[in-house]
């Protein structure tokens, strides 16, 4: 769990029990989990794209809680297709703890407390609410990179009132900026403070497009382009658990 929880983790009952409730639902399911509040403030609505403001705009006040699951292993980076389709394993388990927050805090508190992802669906930069929860700060690669595991997260938040230990941005850099996503990256998204994202996405997403990086695993499942991530001094790379397919 993020060293401001673990230092803090004596006051939660006392001063932030709602939060303490919201914790213990959370570890339940994903029991190494980084975690981080902050107060969603007009500044911060304000510097959100203009519908994910308006849609936001109600919520001044709110606590947003950003939760990440480290990916220790790549069963976590597999993403699997259906139709049009795709997800990865990550993200559907960051949903179950996001529904068992939501269920825990509504049975024992009736607190309200919703998914963001539900309200404004993809208009919402996860690596800068996880930068405003103070998990970490955005790379040269775009990506959220924690002290500790690197760029090997996946972001979630929910959102509501209730009382929290609130987190700070990090005051320096997590990215030493070596450049070894810009050297590693097959499409050359990456650029010192500047990223590509179609480059990106629509040629490194999946084994099917031209260029690909990413791995075919079976017809409907695959284990994306992560060079970026790879490349980068900051975390390890998971368990390669697929290691005996070679």
């Amino acid at each position: 769990m993020t060293w401001l929880i673990r230092q803090q983790e004596a006051d939660l009952q006392d001063f932030h029990p709602e939060f303490k409730h919201a914790i213990d639902a959370l570890m339940e399911v994903i029991p190494n989990a980084e975690v981080g509040s902050f107060r969603l403030s007009g500044e911060i609505i304000d510097e959100m794209p203009t519908n994910a403001a308006q849609k936001m705009r109600p919520y001044q006040e709110a606590i947003v809680t950003c939760f990440a699951i480290p990916i220790t292993e790549d069963s976590l980076w597999i993403w699997h297709k259906h139709g049009e389709n795709r997800s990865l394993m990550a993200n559907y388990i960051l949903g179950l703890a996001a529904k068992s927050i939501i269920d825990r805090l509504a049975a024992l508190d009736n607190i309200k407390v919703e998914e963001i992802t539900a309200l404004v669906e993809q208009e919402l930069s996860m690596v800068r609410l996880g930068e405003l929860a103070g998990l970490g700060r955005r790379g040269w690669n775009n990506l959220l990179i924690h002290p500790e595991w690197g760029a090997w997260l996946q972001i979630h938040a929910v959102i509501g009132y209730m009382s929290a230990p609130l987190a700070s941005e990090l005051s320096s850099d997590v990215c030493i900026h070596c450049g070894n996503c810009i050297r590693a990256c097959p499409v050359k998204a990456v650029k010192p403070n500047l990223f590509n994202p179609v480059a990106c996405s629509s040629v490194v997403a999946a084994p099917t497009r031209r260029k690909s990086k990413a791995i075919a695993l079976t017809e409907n499942s695959y284990i994306e382009c992560r060079e970026c991530i790879k490349s980068c001094p900051i975390g390890s790379e998971p368990e390669e658990i697929f290691e005996w397919k070679h």
